[in-house]
């Protein structure tokens, strides 16, 4: 079978370019041919792609510059025709049985679903973001800083007009405004393309058809997972460790609020804080406003990293504010035999159980206290306990890549 890969950023980023990697090195394996397209990465980015393999590049796009160069990017952040081209050139020469999209918002913008509507190759999308609901893409509120669901199940045109209304794309009206054009024609154009769609969660899952996705076109199947190891060193572990980008959604500020209360028992264990992001300033100033011992601020981590940096956690904190779908620092926590405490936001807790980890309101800071407080005295991090439980929970590579390819074969006949 031969597959062409579609995502916006073809170096490692994130969870979805986790994702796209393992899948393209999963499908070559298995005796499929691969090909990508996405965006033209910078020299020395760790690429998801192996020696050999076919790759389109569109122009790296990062939305800054003069005045000039921002207008014209915001222009081709809505449809962007050299794109489209670059899809129906790869279409042509590599003729794939299926494309597979991924993050495609923005930088390659509804163009690539209009090629294949428009050349008949039938198309599967993995869901990682609300997109096709939100135009925020993360059922948020940027000018309230809070989760918002206004616009699911709502017409294109009522959604445009509530997003514009909120202006809920960055706090701004400019952004909002090109998130109310961009989010309806990608809806439409994904809709005529009869492109079917991956649900990672069973929250995306919901969503989706809360918003009028038939639950012939949506399926839910979750990501692969690797088996746990114990470790065999349970009692000597001292941190709880937040992995993850740092943003307003992902409810930072409420794990170093809770941090005093746990840290007045356990005075010996550390807070790591590693991953960066806009919010980063902030929490490190709150973080002194609460004259707070003991945590520490990594910054980013690279994947090969995690094995060290979970090597002495007794637990892993997902205090989400917003509804993650599937996210893999989740998987990477339990993979390497560590609990995951995770809020109780969209598909998060989906991916825990009482052997597994604890599911919390983040906003209830003395309850997630207590949570991590108990995880602390009675650590499972490391034991053949915990791997036990999170091998019965996981996926193998195998199954999820069986899955895929046969939803490849059907796509064409199931319309």
């Amino acid at each position: 079978m031969r597959v062409l890969l579609v995502s916006k950023y073809l170096r490692q980023l994130g969870g979805v370019e986790t994702y796209v990697g393992w899948l393209s090195a999963a499908l070559a394996d298995a005796g499929h041919e691969v090909a990508l397209l996405g965006m033209d990465e910078p020299a020395g980015s760790s690429a998801l792609w192996r020696q050999g393999q076919r790759v389109w590049f569109s122009p790296s796009r990062d939305f800054h510059g003069s005045l000039s160069q921002k207008v014209g990017g915001a222009a081709l952040s809505v449809y962007a025709p050299g794109v489209r081209r670059l899809l129906d050139a790869a279409l042509r020469e590599f003729r794939p049985d299926a494309v597979h999209f991924h993050g495609t918002c923005y930088q390659l913008t509804p163009s690539v679903f209009a090629s294949v509507r428009a050349q008949g190759v039938p198309a599967l999308l993995t869901a990682h973001e609300y997109k096709l609901v939100c135009a925020n893409q993360r059922l948020w509120d940027d000018s309230r800083g809070q989760e918002c669901y206004a616009c699911v199940g709502l017409s294109p045109r009522a959604k445009a007009r509530e997003v514009i209304r909120r202006r809920c794309v960055k706090a701004s009206a400019g952004p909002s405004v090109l998130a109310a054009l961009e989010q309806p024609l990608s809806q439409a154009l994904v809709r005529k393309a009869g492109i079917r769609f991956h649900a990672p969660s069973r929250y995306m899952e919901s969503v989706l058809r809360a918003d009028g996705y038939s639950p012939e076109s949506v399926h839910y199947a979750d990501l692969p997972w690797t088996p746990a190891k114990p470790a065999g060193n349970v009692r000597a572990r001292t941190s709880i460790v937040y992995i993850g980008r740092l943003a307003v959604e992902k409810g930072v500020d409420r794990l170093l609020r809770a941090w005093p209360t746990v840290a007045a028992t356990w005075p010996g264990v550390r807070l790591r804080v590693a991953g960066d992001g806009p919010e980063r300033p902030a929490l490190e100033s709150l973080a002194g406003r609460l004259d707070l011992d003991g945590v520490e601020f990594t910054g980013r981590y690279e994947p090969h990293e995690l094995d060290s940096l979970l090597s002495d956690a007794l637990a892993t904190v997902h205090p989400s504010v917003w509804a993650e779908n599937s996210p893999f620092t989740v998987r990477e926590s339990l993979m390497r035999g560590v609990p995951a405490l995770v809020s109780d936001r969209g598909g998060l807790p989906e991916m825990v159980s009482p052997a597994t980890g604890s599911v919390v309101d983040p906003d209830d800071v003395a309850h997630l206290a207590a949570v991590i407080a108990r995880e602390i005295a009675t650590p499972r991090a490391g034991s053949e306990e915990l791997a036990a439980a999170v091998e019965l929970r996981r996926v193998t590579a195998e199954r999820h890549l069986d899955w895929l390819t046969g939803r490849y074969a059907n796509l064409g006949a199931s319309g």
